[in-house]
């Protein structure tokens, strides 16, 4: 796997391995730079690999709602994820560094996350270059690097992050569709 900070101004592609597999890879043309993948097909537990190593994140709460990002076989999280009542939140790192969670259209299918002088650091756009029918029912992202001013780990971890609240965020949006 490659560093993400060997990235800025290019575009990478967050793709399903299969559909229905639950497991997802961070690449561009020819490198993987991370992987996501879900321990269950309805469960919020995923497990990140990522070249600085491996990490999960989990969905915990029900009322106070908030996602958890720790290394693997760790006590302590490493960030915290606060989601906001309508749509986006914000991420607040062990030593308090903050980065917001905002839709960056009315739609809430392209994200991004930004630093503490509102300038966008990873960008999320809905779907891939190639895009094909049999891509139909999978999450996918196209991911660009803004601004790499942060650690390369942390910047893999907005990277991970981020795509997995998409794939939260679309499982439930497909929960909530009225049946006639």
């Amino acid at each position: 796997m490659k560093l993400l900070t060997e990235t800025h101004g290019s575009f990478l592609e967050w793709v399903e391995t299969e559909v229905f597999n639950n497991s997802y890879e961070l690449r561009n043309e020819k490198d993987i730079f991370a992987s996501l993948m879900f321990r269950t097909a309805l469960g919020t537990m995923a497990t990140a690999e990522i070249l600085n190593g491996k990490w999960t994140l989990k969905r915990v709460g029900f009322l106070d709602p908030k996602v958890t990002v720790r290394e693997s076989n760790a006590d302590v999280d490493s960030a915290i994820y606060y989601p906001k009542y309508l749509g986006g939140g914000h991420v607040t790192f062990t030593d308090k560094a903050t980065f917001n969670w905002k839709p960056v259209n009315a739609w809430q299918t392209h994200w991004a996350f930004y630093d503490s002088t509102q300038r966008a650091v990873v960008d999320f756009s809905p779907g891939t270059s190639t895009s094909r029918f049999s891509d139909l029912f999978k999450t996918q992202a196209t991911v660009k690097i803004e601004f790499p001013k942060c650690s390369a780990e942390r910047l893999a971890l907005l990277t991970v992050l981020g795509f997995y609240l998409i794939v939260l965020h679309n499982r439930e949006s497909a929960e909530v569709v009225p049946v006639d």
